[in-house]
């Protein structure tokens, strides 16, 4: 661990309001990416494992972007949040300043629900990966596989908590649930499911 590794816990640990919960749950993604692609460099190269050469490569080629994507994300999330504080400062004293607020408002609530929502769904799309390198992956870091396991649903979850904060108006809210009711359920599913797997090889 390195002093800039603290610079980052210590911008979160600050009392600025960012980065916030979505903005972590990006960089605890971040790690679950980095653990798999640990996992899968293990498995490459040494013949006991050598059905899960394929499979480990196709994920490191596959995910090569994918740890920058994470931060990218949280960046995003900062943004998100940083829009929705401006505007609750838009003047409000006429009926016009209000009207304008509110819309503003609105708006940046709406980026607000969509970037932890994309967190979520990127979150899922690492996890259906996982099962197959769970599999065939070197047993020796079976217990990373795991801990990348919870840290990605630990990321979904608090995805979907920044999401449900946001929520703004009553006509965007039902289809914004059912969109990270639907992730937040197959990421629970798969966890479970390669956890079955790493308790098995264990």
């Amino acid at each position: 661990m390195n002093d800039d590794y603290r610079d980052v816990l210590r911008t979160i640990e600050s009392t600025s309001p960012t980065p916030g919960g979505g903005a972590v749950a990006a960089l605890i993604l971040g790690h679950g990416i980095a653990l798999n692609r640990m996992v899968c460099g293990l498995t490459l190269g040494r013949e006991k494992w050598i059905d899960g050469h394929k499979i480990a490569n196709d994920f490191l080629n596959l995910s090569e972007s994918w740890i920058d994507a994470s931060i990218i994300k949280a960046n995003v999330d900062c943004e998100a949040f940083e829009k929705v504080m401006l505007a609750y400062k838009f003047p409000k004293d006429t009926e016009e300043e209000k009207n304008q607020r509110k819309l503003a408002i609105n708006e940046a609530n709406k980026l607000a629900i969509e970037s932890p929502l994309d967190i979520a769904h990127f979150c899922l799309k690492v996890m259906n990966e996982m099962p197959d390198i769970a599999k065939t992956c070197n047993s020796n870091a079976i217990t990373d596989l795991g801990t990348a396991n919870n840290l990605i649903l630990a990321a979904t979850e608090s995805a979907a908590l920044n999401v449900r904060i946001n929520f703004s108006s009553s006509e965007d809210n039902y289809d914004y649930e059912l969109k990270i009711e639907k992730i937040t359920n197959e990421t629970r599913n798969l966890h479970s499911i390669i956890n079955r797997i790493v308790n098995d090889r264990m």
